[in-house]
């Protein structure tokens, strides 16, 4: 089977260069293949002592790999003015970086973040555990009643908003505002005293760095390396001090250190291939049957199922929703994946479309979603604004995670995802594509 991926990685990456892509596309599809592909070798390979997928596991997850790609390219961008990142876009990045108002609210929910941070601090003197601290977070009203309302609708958008703009602004604009964004992203991700938010913030970096900064010009390529790896270490350290919290040892000093180093590292590669060891044991235990049958779009369409849900909630019609079942069994009922390994939650994107269509919702939906996210690029040059700017950072992010969960699930990202392409249209620069 290893054969099989490493033929099947190489037969990707040619459709990728012989494809007569935009070099932004090329980039999104190089980054999406070496998450996968890695995360399916190391999984084949039982690494970290995880299960091995069935072999019929691995063609399924190989196959949509290539229909996402089919459906990439069916979207077609001319070959003119197709420049990662223009003087015209940077001005208008600028502009809103400059304006009051977004300047306002980043203060204001910096200091909100600060507050919550001073509840997680004291919590974890008490506790002495990130892990009962993160149980606390979502389980109990650590952060008050409205702290939920709060981050769904404000500081999660917001942090989308950010991580593209953080990355420019680490690259060309390293201000007072830099500041301030870098401390607000990295308070708001420590508070549910998990990891999977720092990594964000380097994936907004390398989203910027890797696929619109043209690295090789203006002799700025040794500056963009060095900062690349500032963030790579600074990134990992966070990581190995929250894995040694989690496991019980709060502190900074060098055996946390020790500790949380050998944690991270038995995580990361656990977080790239158990996934997939997940998926394919969904597949050999009948999820279906336990979520009481296929949900028929009801899952990948949950942000406007959930908006249809809280209307006619309002007229007094209730039923339940589509994606309840499926949280129960994902999020409540760990599985075991190998190594005593019990997991939960994280299943890739894929559990979602089997969960709504079986094999045929693997195979077809990441078509459509290839297709979209294609697109999403289209309108970036088409556009060339800001707004579009920050869609495309927010594609990326999804295409990478997909290896993880599918994470397109609240209501308030698809508010957000609808207001982008909105401001994007409203403001173009008109160029032709």
């Amino acid at each position: 089977m290893t054969l099989i991926i490493i033929v099947s990685a190489f037969v990707f990456l040619l459709l990728i260069f012989k494809g007569g892509l935009d070099s932004i596309s090329k980039k999104f599809l190089l980054s999406y293949a070496a998450v996968w592909f890695l995360a399916l070798l190391l999984s084949t390979n039982g690494a970290a002592g995880l299960n091995i997928p069935d072999d019929n596991t691995v063609v399924l997850l190989i196959a949509h790999l290539f229909m996402f790609l089919f459906g990439f390219k069916t979207t077609k961008i001319k070959s003119c003015n197709t420049q990662a990142f223009t003087d015209t876009l940077r001005f208008s990045v600028d502009k809103f970086l400059d304006n009051k108002i977004f300047n306002y609210i980043l203060i204001a929910c910096l200091l909100y973040v600060l507050s919550m941070f001073a509840v997680f601090y004291k919590t974890v003197l008490v506790m002495q555990s990130l892990a009962d601290v993160r149980t606390e977070f979502y389980e109990g009203d650590l952060y008050g009643s409205m702290y939920g309302l709060i981050n769904t609708f404000i500081l999660t958008p917001l942090d989308y908003v950010l991580f593209p703009l953080f990355g420019y602004m680490c690259i060309r604009r390293r201000n007072w505002q830099w500041g301030l964004a870098a401390i607000y992203l990295l308070v708001h991700s420590s508070l549910a005293g998990g990891r999977l938010g720092y990594i964000r913030i380097f994936l907004g970096i390398i989203f910027f760095v890797f696929c619109l900064s043209d690295i090789s010009r203006h002799g700025k390529n040794r500056k963009n390396i060095l900062i690349m790896a500032f963030a790579s270490i600074a990134v990992y350290l966070l990581i190995i001090f929250t894995s040694a919290g989690r496991s019980g040892s709060v502190g900074f000093d060098m055996a946390t250190l020790r500790e949380g180093q050998e944690v991270a590292n038995e995580h990361i590669t656990s977080y790239t291939s158990g996934p997939i060891a997940a998926f394919d044991y969904a597949l050999s235990n009948d999820y279906v049957q336990k979520v009481g049958g296929y949900k028929h779009g009801g899952l990948i369409f949950t942000t406007v199922e959930g908006l249809f849900y809280t209307l006619v909630g309002r007229l007094g019609i209730t039923y339940e929703r589509p994606i309840t079942p499926v949280v129960e069994v994902l999020q409540n009922q760990p599985i075991d994946i190998g190594a005593s390994n019990y997991w939960n939650a994280l299943y890739t994107s894929c559990i979602y479309y089997y969960l709504d269509f079986g094999i045929l919702g693997v195979i077809v939906l990441p078509f459509i979603i290839g297709l979209l996210f294609r697109y999403s690029i289209k309108r970036y040059y088409l556009d060339s604004n800001v707004y579009s700017f920050i869609l495309v950072g927010y594609v990326f992010l999804k295409l990478i995670f997909s290896i993880i969960q599918f994470n397109f699930t609240n209501f308030s990202e698809l508010l957000l995802v609808c207001m982008l392409v909105y401001m994007s249209e409203k403001k173009r620069n008109r160029v032709t594509i």
